[in-house]
């Protein structure tokens, strides 16, 4: 999910989901954005012999259609920097495969509330790895533990809730993990 610019290292995914085990097990990798490296990013997935595995989308944006994205996902990837993908991505309970050093966005914080592995960067076969080390259905409980905990801390509730209790110079309770302890 997201834009298809050079940052964002598409290439890197397409390789290393092409040397995992997931692509002959017939997982699907979609790819969902718009930008200037889709034409690219299509001459090397047919190059690399790829066009049965994988598939884009563009750009999706109505929720509904995210959701179900998301419901069959068994996890998405930030071959890049991450950004606000994570939140996108662990909002709907999914778990995140993150390149470990990146410039990433404030958003890589997320991390504290699990769901996210780190693979080394700019190595297709430790995307590879990381990717064939996955469960192949994920866990349920956990997916719906994460998507509350984002929802709990980043909804556009929560985080108006927040800019309102300051606005109104209302202290706030904080628990021991920094957070505050009404959400």
């Amino acid at each position: 999910m997201g834009r298809l610019v050079s940052d964002k290292k598409v290439d890197l995914l397409i390789r290393g989901f092409l040397r995992s085990d997931l692509a002959t097990r017939g997982v699907r990798l979609v790819i969902v954005g718009e930008g200037a490296e889709r034409k690219v990013l299509a001459d090397l997935v047919s190059e690399l012999g790829g066009n049965a595995s994988v598939t884009f989308l563009g750009q999706v944006a109505d929720v509904n259609d995210l959701r179900h994205l998301y419901e069959d996902a068994l996890c998405s990837v930030s071959p890049g920097y991450v950004g606000l993908s994570l939140t996108q991505s662990l909002g709907f309970g999914v778990p995140m495969l993150i390149s470990r050093d990146e410039p990433h966005s404030p958003e890589l914080e997320l991390a504290r509330i699990g769901g996210v592995e780190f693979f080394e960067t700019d190595s297709p076969l430790a995307l590879a790895a990381a990717l064939d080390a996955l469960a192949p259905a994920g866990n349920a409980c956990e997916r719906q533990r994460i998507s509350i905990a984002i929802r709990k801390t980043y909804s556009a509730e929560a985080m108006a809730a927040g800019i309102a209790s300051a606005l109104k110079n209302t202290k706030q309770e904080l628990g021991d993990d920094g957070w505050p302890s009404n959400r």
